[in-house]
């Protein structure tokens, strides 16, 4: 059951919330159509710096948007207040099927099968008790990896591998993220036998993926991000035998360990519609899926929307944004993500 309008200052940089950002469906629309044609085989065709922020925000918040559907707060205030917690196969589901119909490169994963791969340090008492059915102690996480063309130049595109975190924030709750839960009973009794990732994880990292949803797949990112999750999954006085995994061979393991998805629910095609698709969606909403469509309402298909709502009007009810989000420009790495793609070797 998913907590209600949780407290700011129950969070781990509570200053840092998630986005929530301006869409634009006819920008959307295009970003489409050029990844359409590039996934078609256009090589000479990626996204400028706007568009590759403008898509993976509009993802992101796609996504978190499912994620809290059914909490009984409005859209925003509901991303920027819950820990999502237990949403991240859900909403893996959801992104992988929307970039799958773009025809862009997906990887699903989970970071504790990547884990398991790895092997947790742990005593013959504990890895007993995984033998006879205890919970793993590896932590699950579901997470997707998507690659995206970026236009590096006026004749230069570069692939580059972005990882879709939406639901990070649930483990960034203060209450899980105490150096004593290292020897607290009753968490042991869970099968957890440390803090949660984000006890361990750099902060600007976890603080951008608190804020953006996704963080361009380095191979220093990589390491990072996956480092903090092993952590995670050992005990205290185990903690010094954790291997080394370079970044490189985490991007590896992610990208090679794939995830089962979820069964298709009908509800969920109201969430996997593609920016031509919704003002479609918008104008003919008949059947099951439209009455879906206009119940719960993905970003974009206000609740208000009527049979005949004209493009523009439908273009103007897009474009909201709550008066409670955060500033989306102060974004500490956005610049920063771009131009370390742009800086990287072309693939």
């Amino acid at each position: 059951m998913l907590n209600i309008q949780t407290p700011q200052s129950q969070y781990m940089y509570s200053d840092f919330m998630p986005i929530i950002p301006d869409l634009d469906l006819e920008k959307l629309k295009q970003i489409e159509k050029k990844l359409k044609e590039y996934t078609s085989g256009n090589n000479n065709i990626g996204l400028n710096k706007e568009e590759f922020e403008v898509f993976l925000n509009w993802v992101t918040y796609n996504a978190r948007t499912y994620a809290v559907k059914n909490i009984p707060l409005s859209i925003d205030i509901a991303i920027t207040s819950e820990p999502m917690t237990r949403q991240c196969g859900p909403t893996q589901n959801i992104n992988v099927k929307l970039l799958k119909k773009l025809g862009l490169n997906v990887y699903p994963f989970n970071m504790g099968t990547c884990i398991d791969k790895i092997g947790i340090p742990m005593s013959s008492e504990d890895s007993e008790r995984v033998k006879n059915g205890w919970y793993s102690t590896a932590v699950r996480h579901s997470i997707t990896i998507v690659t995206l063309p970026i236009l590096i130049s006026p004749n230069k595109i570069q692939e580059v591998d972005i990882l879709l975190d939406p639901t990070f924030r649930q483990f960034c709750l203060t209450k899980i993220n105490q150096s004593n839960l290292f020897t607290d009973s009753k968490w042991l009794e869970k099968g957890r036998v440390a803090p949660r990732p984000a006890f361990f994880m750099d902060e600007d990292l976890c603080k951008e993926i608190i804020r953006n949803g996704y963080f361009w797949l380095e191979p220093k990112r990589a390491k990072l991000y996956g480092d903090a999750f092993i952590h995670a999954s050992v005990r205290k006085n185990y903690q010094q035998e954790i291997p080394d995994i370079q970044g490189s061979e985490y991007i590896n393991m992610f990208k090679t360990t794939p995830n089962d998805l979820l069964e298709d629910k009908i509800y969920e095609k109201a969430y996997t519609l593609l920016p031509s698709e919704i003002e479609t969606a918008i104008r003919h909403r008949t059947g099951l899926l439209g009455r879906i469509i206009c119940k719960l309402f993905p970003p974009g298909l206000p609740s208000s929307c009527s049979n005949r709502a004209s493009h523009n009007q439908f273009k103007d009810q897009f474009k909201t944004k709550s008066p409670s989000s955060p500033n989306t420009n102060i974004s500490p790495s956005s610049d920063d993500l771009y131009h370390n793609n742009t800086q990287s070797e072309s693939r």
